[in-house]
């Protein structure tokens, strides 16, 4: 790395990927800029699911979202089937979002989310710093002083936004509520049409 600055993304690339797969790959270091995406390879046996997930891909382009649950045998390529999708993007004309379940920070609540989040935070910190600073703006408008809120979830948070200030705690009855109204507002702030958002939460 050339800077202190690129040694702190390579490391917080390297946390993404553990935190997405459980794996680092490392002959792949992460840069300060998002690096292409490689070109999506050969899936075999898969035109029919590929073909549905593009039309879902097409609608989320419209601002159209949605759920779509894949499902099948351990080890017949679900991962791969939505990672080839991913692949088959131009780069940075979508957002993606990956965790384990079962990875997923010692089955803490929302950890699964968490992880995707995590993973998102980092690969966004990774992008050019005019465009962090956008970002960093953007967040802070959208969950306003209860953003402590999503960083005891999610501490990767504040590396794009800085240090937040303590929130102040809703009654416990409404704490679930409460939290899922600012993931919310986090979400809507993230994703765009010009620039979607697929959060994959895998196994």
């Amino acid at each position: 790395p050339e800077s202190a600055q690129a040694v702190e993304v390579q490391l917080r690339g390297f946390l993404a990927q553990w935190q997405a797969s459980g794996s680092i790959e490392t002959s792949h270091p992460a840069r300060l800029q998002v690096a292409p995406v490689p070109a999506a390879g050969l899936l075999v046996g898969r035109d029919n699911e590929s073909a549905a997930l593009r039309k879902v891909l097409a609608r989320l382009e419209q601002g159209l979202g949605g759920c779509v649950l894949i499902q099948g045998e351990a080890g017949i390529g679900k991962t791969s089937l939505v990672q080839h999708l991913r692949r088959s993007q131009p780069a940075n004309t979508l957002l993606f979002a990956n965790g384990k379940c079962e990875l997923s920070r010692h089955g803490l609540p929302y950890g699964a989310l968490g992880a995707a989040l995590a993973a998102l935070f980092t690969r966004m910190m990774g992008e050019p710093p005019a465009e962090v600073k956008r970002w960093s703006r953007r967040i802070r408008e959208a969950v306003g002083t209860q953003g402590d809120v999503i960083a005891r979830v999610v501490p990767e948070l504040e590396w794009l936004t800085g240090p937040l200030q303590p929130a102040v705690k809703p009654p416990v009855s409404e704490a679930r509520r409460h939290l899922h109204g600012i993931l919310r507002r986090l979400l809507a702030a993230i994703a765009t049409r010009k620039r979607p958002l697929i959060l994959f939460l895998d196994d």
